[in-house]
């Protein structure tokens, strides 16, 4: 209800004027993340949203959609309370039939591209994520899950992406492979 009807005003307001009001000091997180969707658009006509139960727990979770129809954020129910699921600076790439997301993300400031397959899990995601740091010429490779990070070798790395492109196809990407 609320976070499609206020996507649906800023998407009309984006439309109707070009660009959008400032986002008000006080928003919150859903509202700030919902603006920044609306606020990234180029063409807000082609934006749009889907609702399903991706994980199959009675709650239906909410994708919003950028304009080239690609998933822009991601939420749940608790209650009458939006979650979101994953921020807008996370890219999520697709949403299997089978509740797994896959996405990736870039952290300039830390040097850092992930990779992330998760599966979701009434209000979180669950799964693992795999992080290549550079810092010049060096590349560090982690992989993290249940909130432990450890380091992995590139080897690693690749056979990871491997598995997951066998079974997902060119549905998964990865921001950086080596």
């Amino acid at each position: 209800g609320a976070v499609i009807k206020r996507y649906a005003e800023l998407l009309k307001t984006k439309k109707e004027s070009g660009e959008l009001p400032p986002l008000d000091d006080g928003a919150d997180e859903i509202e700030k993340e919902i603006y920044s969707v609306v606020e990234w658009a180029s063409d807000a006509d082609r934006m749009g949203y889907a609702i399903k139960d991706l994980d199959g727990n009675g709650v239906d979770e909410l994708a919003l959609l950028r304009d080239d129809c690609t998933l822009a954020s991601l939420f749940t129910m608790d209650g009458e309370t939006p979650i979101s699921l994953e921020r807008n600076g996370i890219s999520i790439i697709a949403i299997h039939r089978d509740g797994y997301v896959n996405g990736s993300y870039k952290n300039e400031e830390r040097g850092e591209n992930g990779v992330f397959f998760k599966k979701i899990n009434g209000m979180s995601l669950e799964g693992f994520e795999m992080v290549h740091v550079t810092d010049g010429e060096e590349h560090s490779y982690y992989k993290s899950a249940n909130g432990e990070r450890g380091e992995i070798d590139s080897a690693e790395w690749n056979r990871i992406y491997e598995m997951m492109t066998a079974v997902y196809g060119d549905r998964i990407k990865a921001p950086t492979k080596s």
